[in-house]
């Protein structure tokens, strides 16, 4: 009340969790999308309005913000996620490229090797190479958005994009998971898409990465670096 926040986007958190206690694998990379709308996109829109920001670009980089965070923290939870017999990963994603469900949740076994033949990490390591992509894409828009750019694919809102002005200096503070999101990203992109790399999930913990995380996260606060 204190905010006036969205009922919609709170009712839209809540069905996605109660959606979780009944699928146990996403069927469709649109599932997927659908499912990081509601979980992601609406928490970074929430937290606009907690900042009191009303401004077109802002909500549209809000909705591709939350789009990307959502996707990296699936990919990165994979393995903490099939522990618990789910999976987020979409069955026609898999099917496409022939991935088996044991190369995308148990591609190693106990002593860290691979468990699986080359051709089936090369399958995984495409599934999560296009998942990625996805992300990259949302921030590559967000950071268009951001920059008062209109982002191709999205000229139809053009007139409602630069005709609202710069986007409030205060928006970036909603937009701060993203820092996370972008490391995630490049480092997943420089071990080759090789999503169960022990550096990777969980978090890294070796002090070099947790500084370089903090520095890029007090960059973005400051406006000094981008977020994405």
């Amino acid at each position: 009340q204190t905010h006036s926040l969205s009922r919609r986007f709170l009712d839209r958190l809540v069905d996605c969790r109660e959606r979780d206690l009944e699928t146990n694998q996403l069927t469709s990379v649109e599932q997927l999308q659908d499912y990081c709308e509601d979980s992601g996109s609406s928490l970074i829109l929430l937290a606009l309005e907690c900042l009191g920001v009303l401004h077109p670009a802002a909500d549209h980089a809000a909705f591709h913000v939350g789009q990307a965070v959502s996707l990296c923290t699936l990919l990165r939870g994979t393995a903490f996620h099939a522990s618990k017999e789910r999976l987020y990963i979409p069955m026609d994603l898999m099917k496409r490229h022939g991935a088996k469900v044991k190369a995308v949740v148990n591609p190693v076994d106990a002593d860290g090797y691979p468990s699986m033949p080359e051709d089936q990490q090369e399958a995984a390591r495409d599934v999560f190479r296009e998942v990625a992509g996805m992300a990259e894409a949302h921030l590559a828009t967000a950071k268009a958005l951001c920059a008062g750019q209109v982002p191709r694919g999205m000229e139809a809102f053009e007139g409602e994009i630069l005709s609202s002005g710069p986007m409030p200096s205060v928006a970036k503070l909603a937009f701060l998971p993203a820092v996370r999101a972008r490391l995630y990203l490049n480092d997943l992109r420089r071990l080759g898409y090789s999503h169960s790399h022990p550096s990777l999930w969980p978090m890294q913990r070796e002090e070099d990465t947790l500084l370089r995380f903090q520095l890029r996260l007090l960059g973005a606060r400051l406006g000094v670096v981008s977020a994405f």
